[in-house]
């Protein structure tokens, strides 16, 4: 089954708080018997290309903490379409474990 999972990143790199949370989204294979199998993360809206050494690392967190199940999920065959209602804060000290 394939699912659409929408959420909203909240920037890491954002140290004063003051940027908005902005849209993303990844997709998610769930194959009965396997683990999910997550694509990487659309990058947000913050990221205008100068900051793409950032952005990189900002989905690769948001990636990890899903394969890792750090981010709850219910997926269910009759609802494909996921929105979480929380914004994801990506936890960047992932990236050096």
């Amino acid at each position: 089954m394939l699912y659409t999972i929408h959420f909203r990143l909240q920037c890491p790199f954002d140290r004063l708080g003051v940027l908005p949370p902005q849209a993303s989204e990844l997709r998610c294979i769930l194959q009965p018997g396997s683990p999910p199998l997550f694509s990487l993360p659309n990058v947000c809206d913050h990221c205008s290309g100068t900051n793409f050494a950032q952005c990189q690392q900002c989905i690769s967190a948001v990636h990890l903490m899903f394969r890792r199940g750090l981010i709850p999920l219910e997926l269910s065959p009759s609802c494909p379409v996921v929105t979480l209602p929380s914004p994801i804060r990506p936890s960047l000290s992932l990236l050096s474990e």
